[in-house]
Order: structure tokens, then sequence, then C-alpha cells
């Protein structure tokens, strides 16, 4: 009785109907992906990175700014002033602007152009890995509160069974054993019950962050089973195809081919020096009075032709091709693995209708009045009891592995799948 008594308060404490204070928000998948697009930090965070890439072009689009130099004798020994800026004194002035040559300039801003597109096609795959974990949480969020559900079921009758044969047994009327059982499989299925409502505050917790939800807030999955035989139409090379223009993972990788070809430009022109005009007045420091000249500069590439920066960077042309096609090929194997395995769950799934819960519900009940009854032994309504956990669960288990895999697949080939 201690024991049993011990187990009771526990319940009390853990179960979340008896004391959440939380307010439940119903959502569906639609409202959820909705919410998550408009409001989730890490999106907003990352669109951020595209208008930093785009300030980048228009800053690599800017001339380099002059440089002037200004000249002033200190003293004059000859009419004994101080920084004298008069036609006896000496002052000189020189202005230089340099100017990039073999087409710097737009080599550049083509460079930056294409490192913007990087910002865009992380900030899409960004969204297409939240996007996963979003759905995943929901549906396992979904999922658990039906198998608590189902647990709750069993639980309540059981907890009044168990309670009353506790009764009898004071007096009398039924064994140790037979209560003991009873004590048995209820902690069981509590115990149950308290794993699964510990993951869905998991799953409910990382939706909250997802879609920014104050943590008074409880988010409550709403699904209905939609059809999705359009698994069985699809044909691999369809999604192949599908795959190599929705994964920005590798239009980024592709991207970067085109980011070293323009690299290895930029490194060929950064060989040929850049010049320098400017213009120099002297007051009195050259061969006559107020000496105007115009003055050209340039570096000598004796030493530094910058060859070995075109080395490298033709090597990286190599290299970024060779990831091109690594991970184009690891995307092939990730589209036909994700599409049979989602092809082999929904073709399993789809042979078990929702009815078979009703209907295994409806059989548990009578199994329940037929022991109420002694129409059936204790054992024989122990192990019907575990085997419609065991089988309620692994029917819940295979439909949320049936969305699981249905996502996996969207997420390997970029896009929501459909008809």
């Amino acid at each position: 009785m201690k024991n049993h008594f011990s187990l009771i308060i526990l319940i009390l404490f853990i179960n979340p109907k008896v004391y959440s204070a939380e307010v439940p928000l119903k959502m569906d998948i639609l409202q959820v992906e909705n919410r998550f697009l408009q409001k989730n930090l890490s999106l907003l965070s990352a669109k951020y990175n595209i208008d930093i890439a785009k300030a980048l072009v228009q800053q690599s689009k800017l001339w380099e700014n002059p440089t002037i130099l200004i000249e002033q004798n200190i003293y004059n020994q000859y009419t004994h002033k101080v920084l004298d800026m008069s036609s006896e004194g000496q002052s000189a002035l020189q202005i230089q602007q340099m100017i990039l040559l073999a087409g710097k300039r737009n080599k550049r801003i083509q460079l930056q152009q294409i490192s913007t597109k990087f910002a865009e096609y992380q900030f899409f795959d960004l969204f297409r890995t939240l996007r996963l974990e979003l759905t995943t949480n929901f549906y396992s969020l979904y999922f658990t509160q039906k198998k608590l559900d189902a647990l709750m079921k069993q639980i309540e009758p059981l907890r009044s069974l168990t309670k009353a044969y506790e009764e009898q047994l004071l007096k009398g009327n039924v064994s140790l054993r037979e209560v003991s059982r009873l004590r048995a499989l209820l902690f069981n299925l509590e115990s149950q019950r308290i794993k699964l409502n510990t993951e869905a505050l998991g799953y409910n917790a990382s939706l909250k962050t997802m879609l920014v939800i104050t943590g008074d807030t409880s988010v409550v999955a709403e699904y209905n089973d939609t059809n999705a035989d359009w698994i069985i139409e699809k044909k691999q090379a369809e999604l192949l195809e599908e795959a190599k223009i929705n994964r920005y993972d590798l239009l980024a990788y592709e991207n970067d081919i085109n980011y070293q070809q323009a690299n290895y430009s930029l490194q060929k022109a950064n060989a040929v020096p850049n010049m320098t005009v400017g213009g120099l007045y002297d007051r009195a420091g050259s061969y006559i009075y107020n000496y105007y000249a115009l003055t050209l500069g340039f570096s000598l590439p004796v030493f530094n032709r910058n060859q070995h920066s075109i080395k490298a960077a033709k090597m990286q042309i190599a290299q970024s091709k060779l990831n091109y096609q690594n991970f184009a090929l690891s995307i092939d194997n990730e589209v036909a693995y994700a599409h049979e395995k989602a092809l082999e769950i929904h073709t399993t799934a789809s042979a078990y209708s929702n009815s078979i819960l009703e209907s295994t519900e409806q059989l548990q009940k009578a199994m329940f009045q037929n022991y109420q009854k002694h129409n059936i032994t204790l054992m024989e309504f122990v192990d019907y009891y575990e085997s419609y956990t065991n089988n309620t669960i692994a029917f819940l288990d295979l439909k949320l592995e049936r969305e699981k895999a249905l996502e996996e697949l969207n997420y390997v080939v970029g896009k929501k799948l459909s008809k």
C-alpha cells in the first residue's frame, strides 16, 4: 500500500492534465509553417547576410580615395619666420589618384556579386534544414500526444480497477498476487506515460522556440491524415532532376566554381601593376619658382608577378569542380535512399487504416468488462492490455515514420512535394 500511495503522489505531480497552467494553442501544419516563415529568429537573422553581401557589392564599386601630400618648411632662416607661407617661404602640394588597370575594379565587383549568391543560397538552405526540424518536431508532438491519449484511456479505468481490488484485498475477497499484478501493469503504463510526456514537452519546447511562442503557451498539434499516394507515381529520375534545381547547397557548390573562375581572372589581373596619376606644385623647392608637374607611378613587376596566387587560383578551380561532382553524387544517393524508404514505409502504413484504433479500443473495453465479470483470467486480461498498448504505440509510430520519411524526401529534393 505504501508503494501504491507513493505512485499516486508521483502521478499527481507529473500529470500535465492536473497541474498544467499553460494555455493550449491549437495549430495545424500550415499554420505552423506560416508562423515559422514570419517569426523564426534564425531565418530573420540569416536574411541580414544577404543585405550585408549586397552592401559589400556597392562597397566594391567605389573608387580608391585620392592621396594628398602637403609640404611646408618649419622655419625660414632668411625671413626668420616659423611656417613661412609667404612668397619667400617653401610650400609644396601633391595629389595622387590610383587607377586600377587590367579591369581589376570590374573583376572585384563580379567576385563580390558571386559572393552575394552564396548568402542567398545559404539562406534558402537554412530554411530547408530548419523546415525539416520544424515538421519533424510537429509530427513527433502530434503522434506523441496521440500515444498519451491512448495510454490515458487505459490508465484511467485501470486506476479505478486497481483501487477497487485493493479495497477488496483488505476484505479478503481477492488475492495479493492478483492485486500486485494489476499494480505492476498500472506502474508500467504510468512509466510509459511519463516517458512520453517528457518527450512531448521536449518537442513542444523546440516548436515554441522555432515559432517564437512565449513560455506560458503550449502547442497542441492538429493533423488530418492526408493521402500521400502521390509518392507511388514519383520516379527517382524525376526527383533527381528536381533536386538539381531546388537543392541550394548544390547550387552553392556550382556557384563556388564560378567564384573560383572569377578569382582566377582577378589574380591574373593583379599581376598587372596599378598606375598612380597625380599633380605636383612646388613653390620654391625646385629649379624654378612655382613649379608644376604631372606625376605617374607604378610598381615594377620584377620579383612579384602574383604568379603563385595565379597558380593557386587555377588549382582551386579544379578543386571546386571535384567538390561539386562529389556533392552531386551524394545527393543522387540521398534522393534514391529517401525515395525508396518513403515508398516502403508508405506502402506498409497504407495497409492499416485509422479504424484499427477504434476497433481495437472497442475490443479493449470489452476485455475490461469481461475481466470485471470474471469471464477471462487475470493473465488473459494483462496479456491483452499489454498487447493493446504495444500495438497502439507501434501503429502510431508507423504513421509517424511515414510522415518523417515523406518530410525527409522533401528535404533531400529541396522542395515540398505533392501530386
